[in-house]
Formats: structure tokens, sequence, C-alpha cells
């Protein structure tokens, strides 16, 4: 069945668990703050001030003046640091980020992404999309496979206004894990119990499978070497026609 969108958040976090410095924005990508290992490499940024978010408060009275950029109430980390929304744009917009998550209205088999407009509604503008996905050394989008009513969120090139073109490694969704290079979405991992035709339907961009193929165990290896022998041995004791 498809990954919830905390599985999908849940399986971000072990794609960049030996990371150090990762952007989160809102939406799915928020929730990868409840699965990093907080005795790990991985420092949480936002744009709203943090470095150094943590998993949302479970269980407790949250803290209040602590809060994630969609304004819910969050944690920090030992050694987090807080800053104003300048200082965090200019970590953005330096390099200074080794992955950017966030999530995408449209990604094309070009890497090209669009997350800002909502066609017929009044947007709220782009946000600091731009300056994350042109900053960070990866980036990785978090989204469903589909729109509302069904069309494709991984397409061949992008109608929607582009946030960035060129910039998206990974996208993870529902269905399963899509790595972006040479023109094409190449599936790398299926969500539990999806078939590659399901994909193939839900997907409207170049698609290459792309899954490591199991090798053999070591009984199917040995089994298939005492076929061979034995096929071999079959052989020579077949006579031939210019044998005595």
């Amino acid at each position: 069945m498809p990954w919830s969108s905390s599985e999908i958040a849940a399986r971000v976090a072990d794609e960049v668990a030996s990371e150090q410095l990762v952007s989160i924005g809102i939406g799915i990508p928020a929730r990868v703050a409840d699965h990093v290992n907080l005795r790990g490499p991985v420092m949480l940024h936002m744009e709203n001030g943090i470095l150094g978010l943590g998993p949302r408060p479970q269980n407790q009275k949250p803290a209040l003046d602590i809060a994630n950029a969609e304004g819910s109430p969050a944690s920090a980390r030992t050694g987090a640091s807080f800053f104003d929304v300048s200082a965090a744009v200019t970590m953005m917009r330096g390099g200074h980020l080794d992955v950017a998550i966030l999530g995408a209205m449209e990604v094309d088999a070009h890497g090209d992404i669009a997350g800002w407009q909502v066609p017929g509604a009044v947007d709220s503008g782009m946000g600091g999309a731009m300056d994350l996905v042109v900053g960070a050394r990866r980036v990785l989008v978090c989204m469903s496979h589909t729109a509302r009513h069904g069309d494709s969120k991984l397409v061949e090139k992008c109608s929607l206004p582009l946030t960035a073109s060129g910039v998206v490694n990974m996208v993870f969704t529902g269905l399963g894990v899509f790595e972006i290079h040479d023109g094409a979405f190449h599936l790398v991992e299926l969500a539990p119990e999806i078939k590659w035709d399901k994909i193939v339907a839900a997907t409207a961009g170049p698609l290459i499978d792309a899954r490591p193929t199991p090798s053999p165990s070591p009984s199917d290896a040995r089994k298939s070497t005492e076929e061979s022998d034995q096929s071999d041995t079959q052989d020579q004791d077949v006579p031939h026609d210019d044998e005595d």
C-alpha cells in the first residue's frame, strides 16, 4: 500500500541520516523532524530561524517560544541555535546547506520544480523555495504522486511556473523513490505492495526501472553449479557421429 505522509518523511530521514546541515520546508518535509536521530549528525534548518530543530512535542506541554515554519509547536535539540530570518536566508543563499527538502506541485524529468503557484488561486509568493533549491548541494522533493484529480505530478515537462530549473536530485512519493538524471525518473524503490504497473500508470514523465536486481542466495548459486556440472557430465556420455 502507498506510504503515508509520515512514512514518506521517515524514508527521507533515512536518506539524509549521514548529512549535516539539512533544511526542511513545510508540509510533508516538516514531518522529517519527527524521524531524524537527535544523536546523529543531522542539524535541521528552517527558514524561520532555527538550526537544530527537533521533533514535535509528544505527551508533554510544548514550549511556547519554539515553533517550526508552519507555526506548529516544535522542539530544539542540544546545540541548537536561533537567529532572524535574514540570517536563515543568508545560510540558504550562501551554499552552506548540504540538503534541501521541500514539497512541489510538479517535478519534471529534467529536474525542474514548480511549487509556488496554484492555477486559479491567489498565491502567496514563492517564499524561500527559490533560495533553498539553488543554494543547497542536493535537493529532495517529497510529495503526493498525483494531484487531487488524479493528474501525475511527475511529468515530462512542468506546465506550472518554475521555482527553479534542473535542481531536483530525488523525489519521494507515496508510491516510491525516484532519482532524476538523463532526462528520466529512475525508480529505485517501491512502497510496500505497490506494483510496477501502478507506477507506470501514475507517472506522466519518462520512467526507468532502476531497482537493483536481487543477488542469488548461496543455495541458489550452489544449485545452479550442480545443475551445470550434471549437464557437462551428460554431454560427455553422449557419443558423437564421428566416433567409432
